[in-house]
């Protein structure tokens, strides 16, 4: 194998253990504050099971938009039946914060503490990274949330924002 086709495998999308699912998130902005939240919900083969984009104003860090990607998904899927569940993100300094055991006082804390009440009682533990590139179905369907007028939920199915990117993450599984 190539060293730039080792590299590309280390930088793609993993699946979850089998009849695991799991859950990337991401946001995007423009400069305007306009921004997109996005989650993707993939089992261990890689197929979509659901999705959703959800466009908003803020001003926060990229930090907080990111929190907030990962609160509108576990809000949106709380009644859902996938479990087990796993979140991955690319925002590795919200995971080294999701970690410590005594927050900050700030805006970041107060979408975290949301976030831990919903992931006990969906029985999630860990919040983990992945770079950039892994999660880059999850920042397409961010990017073109900012353009949405509503949020958008997608059940089984996809929407077309995202299916060239998705392809290419699933040829690179195999």
């Amino acid at each position: 194998m190539k060293k730039n086709d080792q590299r590309q495998k280390l930088l793609t999308w993993k699946p979850p253990h089998l009849n695991h699912y799991k859950i990337n998130t991401d946001a995007a902005s423009n400069k305007m504050g306009k921004v997109g939240l996005s989650f993707v919900i993939r089992d261990s083969r890689g197929l979509v099971s659901a999705c959703g984009c959800h466009p908003t104003f803020s001003r926060g860090t990229s930090m907080v938009l990111d929190a907030m990607a990962i609160r509108f998904a576990l809000t949106t899927i709380k009644t859902w039946e996938m479990t087990p569940l796993m979140i991955e993100t690319d925002a590795l300094q919200l995971v080294t914060e999701w970690s410590q055991t005594t927050p900050s006082e700030n805006e970041l804390s107060l979408i975290l503490s949301d976030i831990k009440e919903i992931a006990i009682m969906l029985e999630i533990e860990v919040i983990s990274y992945c770079p950039g590139e892994a999660n880059r179905v999850a920042h397409s369907l961010a990017r073109s949330a900012i353009d949405c007028l509503y949020a958008k939920v997608w059940k089984n199915c996809l929407p077309i924002a995202i299916s060239k990117v998705l392809l290419k993450d699933l040829c690179a599984l195999e």
